[in-house]
């Protein structure tokens, strides 16, 4: 691995994250603690994944998010409830008619009933 690779590789790294877990990254981080340039590098994308880590720490969700979220689920999880019922009436009715059909056209000549016993 070179050091370009393993600046490809370290962009994901966020410090204080388990990601030192990783094969790939660990072997990255190997690198850094040996090429100066490298490590120059990645304390410059510590400190900048810190940063963010803060900014995003300070951001308040809104009030209502937690519930809004809730809400819109359980309607998605009804609807698709509601949709599964309609798929499997309409698939035990295309069943049973196709039974039905069958027993039709596939019944025993002597089952069938002939032209001359309808009236009319």
């Amino acid at each position: 691995m070179n050091s370009t690779q393993a600046k490809q590789i370290l962009t994901i790294y966020r410090p204080g994250v388990a990601d030192a877990d990783d094969p790939e990254i660990a072997e990255a981080l190997s690198l850094v603690r040996s090429d100066p340039e490298l490590s120059r590098w990645f304390d410059e994308h510590c400190a900048r994944q810190n940063v963010l880590r803060e900014k995003l720490r300070q951001v308040a969700p809104p009030a209502a998010l937690r519930e809004q979220i809730i809400s819109e689920h359980a309607a998605r999880t009804r609807a698709a409830s509601r949709r599964e019922k309609i798929t499997m009436v309409g698939a035990v009715a295309a069943i049973a008619f196709a039974r039905t059909a069958r027993g039709i056209l596939f019944a025993p000549q002597s089952h069938r009933p002939s032209a001359s016993q309808y009236p009319g």
